[in-house]
């Protein structure tokens, strides 16, 4: 399904990114398990696969809510790659706060962080998932565009993905391995009527 951009900027990280216009509360719904099924996942399935990531959904399991009248578990759409870096030794060098070697390290990544704005883009045009946009801030790979899709730009490392999934109310546990990894989520699908 394509989708038209009304919005106009100047200098977007693609010509078309529908997520723009669905940036508002009123453009879009929050993704439960309840309506899970308005998303074609074997679409999402071969875009990601195509361009070498893989995808998960995290689920809630704690605290239903209600979203047009269906009650489900809060839901978020993970795009990953897990990179091939020790997540002890990842945890160790941010703990000890050597920013230059990660630094060192993200920058072997860049190209796959690239990639996978590619493929956010494309799942952007070809399904109903929202994704986060914004200015990147005033440096890094992203730093050009007025807007670009955000948060694809980072190592994520297990302590983190640990903290923003808590086990106790996700089942983190049985999607994701233990590891450090680049991803953009989606937690919204656009409110629009279908082509």
């Amino acid at each position: 399904m394509k989708h038209i951009q009304n919005t106009e900027a100047y200098n977007n990280e693609y010509q078309n990114m529908p997520s723009i216009d669905f940036r508002y509360v009123e453009n879009y719904r929050d993704l439960i398990t309840e309506n899970q099924n308005e998303v074609d996942w074997n679409i999402v399935k071969s875009i990601c696969e195509k361009r070498g990531f893989g995808f998960t959904i995290i689920n809630g399991t704690f605290g239903k809510r209600s979203v047009y009248g269906k009650l489900g578990y809060s839901s978020e759409v993970v795009i990953y790659k897990k990179l091939d870096i020790d997540p002890k030794e990842y945890d160790r060098l941010e703990k000890d706060g050597d920013y230059d070697k990660i630094r060192e390290l993200k920058g072997k990544y860049d190209y796959l962080m690239v990639k996978l704005h590619d493929c956010i883009h494309e799942l952007d045009e070809e399904t109903d998932l929202v994704f986060k946009t914004g200015w990147a801030g005033n440096y890094g790979l992203f730093s050009e565009y007025d807007f670009s899709y955000s948060f694809g730009n980072m190592l994520y490392s297990w302590r983190y993905i640990i903290d923003n999934w808590d086990p106790l109310i996700h089942d983190t546990y049985s999607k994701l391995e233990k590891g450090v990894y680049i991803f953009i989520t989606s937690q919204w699908i656009k409110n629009c009527q279908k082509e």
